[in-house]
């Protein structure tokens, strides 16, 4: 069935199919939009959970056979398990979906499969999965389904949005990557106009539904007998006549002092106690309910537990808008308590950055790790080339596109002198990056996937131990999906490939938890960034915007966070949006004026957050210790400092504001030069099989990198062999100039004059006239003597040297490297003007050139 209103979208029309593909699964729909097609099947489950959740579980999976190729495995299939992009789908379906599931307290499971059949590498699946998987849902007539919504995606100017909506024009959920140079109106605008397509959708779904539906047989479809409501209503009655002021005490902060208030330990102990009595208390009502023999006391217990979960929201509501403070006692628009830290980790220890913040008791330690530059490598086709993965590379923009780097120049570091052309080029930038519109995201992102993996992680992590629970981690699903919000935020700042030849990890750990912690790891992971000298754009900052029935709140604890209706996190720098999710709880959605104020409110924090993490001192420890002032006499192996110790030790401790990142990185962390030559002598380096490339990389324990378009990255672990390393590649792939005086070795010898190896890869002819009767020099030369030579002549067509030993050739200054014409011009700077001729007239048949060997 294709209904006729559906909207036509990149001039291909989007057909939602009510095909029997599962005929034993209770709904299936297969979405088809040119090429791509996804086919949805939802299948649930009557029944009672205890906890107040709904359990949903959506499954997303992209076969390589939907992209027309094999896995690149051992066993040539796909793994069991769902990737890193398959998870992110996964998780971006079921954040659309789970808002509209109004009561789902009859039902034990609901289980939504999506498996994209077909992939033409141009219509996102994502945004058809969710279209898809919302008309199988529909379709099936789940219990407590409030109706469809529409999915689509906006990837225009720099902006990457997946939104989804309703026929009302609710925002549902939202994932938005910007390359950081849009303002808000912009943003707001392509918010409004994915509301408009998604409602179409919705609207086409619903009639796609009620035209199948009118043909099903009722009386096949069996109907759920729930009397689980009823108990509900029964229970809260009881919780409000007996606990109502009570749980209002809780929320407006009447129960405990200031400076309990702030501690989550104490709010959790009397919200614990309080919860425990109203759940009796309706636990009783429901004992002396009429007609209720049969129910269970575990189904007692379970409608208990709603029903105090509802009492406890509608109380929060209440405490809010009558006193206009929350739970914690701060303002509706005020941050909790912030501190910054970066260079956490003594001088000595080999991590290359790390920065701590903190937002009242959520804390974050993120440290940064440098590695080598990323190789390009065959295509995966099980994992990288995989066409979900491209899907997600484009809006996680993980790696901006390659731009030539311009206006490289030292904020606030005129003083500083760059240590080599290398450390110029680190520094980082006054003016933007510049931003290519006319490509999208899309087509960059592709480009950076076929030429290899991103040259920049993140990884997020939530132990146990964050939360002071006794368990296990928590889900890896939510890790990956925090840590791809906060990567997505960071990547639009991250410098390009010439600016900083680098592949960075940055590892970020929740230390303890109190709402908002993916935010917190946005900005801790800036903080590492600029301790370890990468030259990011300027800091990134991130917020959570909640509501609590159209009430905004600024920076969420965790108690807003599970009572409240939405959870609007939202990541940039001082003035733009770089990355946003949006989590919401209300089936009704968030309308946009809401959004839009929600964004105002967030760019005032980001601003206040960013100032503090300006103004963050580094440590620098000099050689004071204080266990050699003071020697150990006891027999334990460690050493305890009283207060004076520590004063003393802070009395020898350097600090410095880190306002931009650091010029140069730490001594520990690797080094990477760059070095452009001319394309001729590419052969000289590699040689003959790669004999010569690997020889240096033996040598000097490092690897080397080359082009086609002559450029070499040379990687080492630390500065010196770097240094030695880029001395042997100079002199190979050296441009030698008339008048340069070099060393070399005799070859060959002729009767005519000798043949002198420069540089391992180039030779000349010293002709026997330019050192017979020189000062000083033997008549006779042999093979493998040393002697040192003035080029006087380069012939143009076969790049031969003519070489003296005279001293009538006016010698420059000694230089193993002198930077190719190329090199020059891409650094700014015009090539010298070529020596003149020598004055006296040289014989053409006496310096004859001998074909070079």
């Amino acid at each position: 069935v294709n209904p006729p209103a559906v909207p036509k979208i990149k001039q291909k029309i989007i057909e939602l199919r009510a095909e029997a593909v599962t005929p034993y699964a209770n709904g299936s729909c297969v979405a088809v939009q040119g090429g791509t097609v996804v086919h949805a099947s939802c299948t649930w489950r009557c029944g009672n959970i205890e906890e107040n959740m709904i359990p949903l579980t959506v499954d997303f999976r992209h076969k390589a056979s939907a992209s027309g190729s094999i896995p690149s495995t051992i066993l040539r299939r796909e793994t069991r398990a769902p990737n890193e992009a398959e998870t992110l789908a996964s998780r971006a379906v079921d954040r659309a979906l789970r808002p509209r599931f109004g009561s789902a307290s009859k039902l034990e499971a609901i289980a939504v499969s999506i498996l994209v059949q077909s992939y033409d590498e141009e219509h996102d699946p994502i945004a058809l999965a969710t279209n898809a998987a919302s008309a199988a849902v529909s379709l099936a007539e789940v219990p407590g389904w409030l109706g469809p919504l529409g999915c689509f995606r906006f990837d225009e100017n720099g902006l990457n949005l997946l939104l989804a909506g309703n026929i009302e024009r609710g925002c549902l959920s939202l994932e938005l990557g910007s390359n950081g140079q849009l303002t808000d109106a912009e943003i707001v605008n392509a918010m409004s106009h994915a509301l408009d397509a998604s409602a179409k959708l919705a609207l086409a779904q619903q009639e796609l539904v009620s035209q199948v539906l009118s043909c099903v047989d009722k009386t096949k479809i069996p109907e759920k007998e729930d009397a689980m409501n009823d108990l509900v209503q029964t229970a809260m009655t009881a919780v409000e006549r007996e606990h109502n002021e009570q749980l209002r005490a809780l929320f407006a902060g009447e129960l405990l002092s200031r400076t309990e208030l702030q501690s989550k330990v104490s709010r959790g102990l009397v919200q614990t106690t309080v919860f425990e009595q109203a759940i009796q208390t309706a636990i009783k009502a429901l004992d002396d309910y009429g007609n209720i023999e049969q129910v269970s006391d575990q189904v007692k217990k379970i409608a208990a537990n709603h029903a105090v979960e509802k009492c406890a929201r509608e109380a929060m509501v209440r405490a809010i808008h009558i006193t206009g403070r929350r739970v914690d006692g701060r303002k509706l628009n005020e941050l909790r308590p912030l501190s910054a830290l970066a260079d956490v980790f003594p001088e000595v220890s080999r991590t290359h950055g790390s920065g701590n913040f903190a937002r009242g008791e959520t804390r974050v330690l993120a440290t940064a790790t440098l590695d080598a530059p990323p190789r390009p490598r065959p295509i995966d086709l099980d994992t990288e080339a995989h066409a979900v993965r491209l899907q997600h590379e484009r809006w996680r923009c993980t790696t901006p596109p390659r731009r030539p780097a311009r206006g490289v120049l030292a904020r606030h570091a005129d003083d500083l002198e760059p240590t080599s052309q290398l450390t110029e080029a680190f520094k980082p930038r006054i003016d933007h990056l510049e931003s290519n519109n006319s490509q999208s995201i899309l087509e960059s992102e592709k480009k950076v996937l076929l030429d290899g993996p991103r040259r920049f992680l993140l990884h997020y992590e939530f132990p146990a131990s964050a939360t002071g629970a006794a368990t296990q981690a928590s889900s890896e699903r939510r890790a990956i999906g925090h840590g791809a919000l906060a990567e997505r935020a960071i990547s639009a700042v991250f410098p390009s490939f010439e600016q900083w030849p680098y592949s960075v990890r940055v590892n970020a750990q929740v230390l303890a938890s109190n709402g908002s912690s993916s935010m917190a790891a946005v900005c801790a992971s800036s903080l590492a960034l600029y301790d370890s000298g990468v030259p990011i754009r300027e800091h990134v900052a991130g917020i959570s915007v909640g509501a609590v029935q159209g009430q905004l709140l600024l920076d969420l604890n965790g108690t807003e966070d599970h009572f409240g209706d939405m959870d609007f996190k939202i990541a940039g720098t001082r003035r733009r949006v770089t990355a946003a999710q949006l989590d919401v709880k209300q089936s009704a959605g968030v309308p946009l004026s809401q959004l839009k104020k929600a964004l105002s409110m967030a760019t005032s924090a980001r601003v206040e957050i960013i100032d503090t993490m300006l103004n963050v001192r580094v440590r620098k420890l000099t050689k004071f210790h204080i266990q050699d002032s003071e020697p150990n006499n006891s027999e334990s192996p460690f050493i305890l400092l009283s207060p004076e110790d520590e004063e003393k030790s802070d009395s020898h401790t350097k600090w410095m504001q880190l306002q931009i990142p650091r010029v140069t990185p730490k001594p520990y962390a690797p080094r990477v030069e760059r070095l452009i030559f001319e394309v001729a002598r590419l052969p000289d380096l590699i040689g003959p099989r790669g004999v010569t490339l690997r020889e240096i990389e033996r040598k000097y324990a490092c690897s080397l990198d080359t082009t086609i378009d002559g450029e070499v990255l040379i990687f080492a672990r630390n500065a010196a062999n770097v240094k030695a390393a880029r001395a042997h590649v100079s002199e190979i792939v050296a441009d030698v100039q008339t008048g340069d005086r070099l060393s070399g070795v005799i070859v060959d010898v002729r009767e005519y004059g000798s043949l002198v190896r420069l540089l391992r890869s180039r030779e000349g002819l010293l002709h026997i006239s330019e050192y017979k009767g020189a000062p000083e020099t033997p008549e006779t030369l042999s093979i493998g003597d040393s002697v040192e030579v003035i080029v006087i002549g380069i012939d143009p067509i076969l790049g031969s040297l003519k070489l003296s030993r005279r001293s009538r050739a006016t010698p420059t200054k000694q230089r193993p490297f002198v930077p190719s014409t190329r090199q020059q011009k891409l650094q700014g700077r015009s090539p010298p003007p070529p020596s003149p001729s020598p004055s006296k007239k040289i014989d053409n048949k006496k310096a004859a050139v001998a074909p070079v060997r």
